[in-house]
């Protein structure tokens, strides 16, 4: 599977847009009015989640529990996709352009 943005152009970076993009429905769970969990549905089937808490439930707030926990699942959404496009970049053999000379094709022991 490619990267495309909307009009199916191939993409060689992650904007926020993209990422936004990929994202078709936000659920939110709330545990013990201390946590807030994000599940974040991409369109390819995967669940991306994220999460926010307090110490002190007095310190709960619902709204800002939920924008940090949808932060959260950003961040590791944006991870995922890097690698994603960092795959395909690679497998097209563009990793060259940013590779740092041969350390990127030493294989990790």
């Amino acid at each position: 599977m490619r990267i495309r943005q909307k009009g199916n152009k191939d993409v060689t970076k992650l904007t926020e847009e993209i990422l936004q993009e990929q994202v078709i429905k936000v659920d939110y769970r709330f545990f013990h009015s201390k946590v807030t969990l994000c599940l974040a549905h991409m369109q390819n089937g995967f669940i991306a989640t994220g999460l926010s808490g307090v110490v002190d439930p007095a310190n709960y707030d619902k709204i800002k529990g939920k924008e940090a926990a949808l932060a959260d699942a950003m961040k590791n959404i944006w991870l995922v996709m890097g690698y994603q496009l960092q795959e395909e970049l690679w497998n097209d053999g563009l990793n060259a352009t940013w590779a740092a000379g041969e350390a990127a094709k030493t294989p990790v022991k």
